[in-house]
């Protein structure tokens, strides 16, 4: 069942805060706060919050909050040592997906 893209702003301004997620979707706060209520987002921006959901989802069933918080913020060398809060920024979440998920392949080895 899909979820709406304000339930889905709501989570990660709990997970990232307000400050950290402007910076990994590249708005403006006020744009936050117009999608958390619901109001005007567009297909990109939608889907740039749905693969940010999903990056996170992922990262949460492998590590703790913090844990996730600081993954997303260090070098990581599955991408060749670039950070992947930076990836995510210039729209290339698919990119840290991938890495999320050989982390977790290498956690189970």
């Amino acid at each position: 069942m899909p979820v709406p893209t304000e339930q889905k702003v709501a989570a990660l301004i709990h997970d990232l805060g307000r400050e950290r997620l402007t910076y990994l979707l590249d708005v403006d706060p006020a744009q936050l706060g117009r999608w958390r209520r619901g109001e005007g987002i567009d297909e990109a921006n939608a889907s740039r919050v749905d693969l940010l959901e999903a990056v996170m989802a992922s990262l949460l069933r492998l590590l703790p909050i913090e844990a996730a918080q600081r993954w997303l913020g260090g070098l990581n060398p599955e991408l060749r040592d670039r950070r992947p809060a930076d990836l995510i920024r210039r729209g290339r979440a698919l990119e840290v997906l991938d890495a999320v998920a050989s982390t977790r392949a290498g956690s189970f080895a």
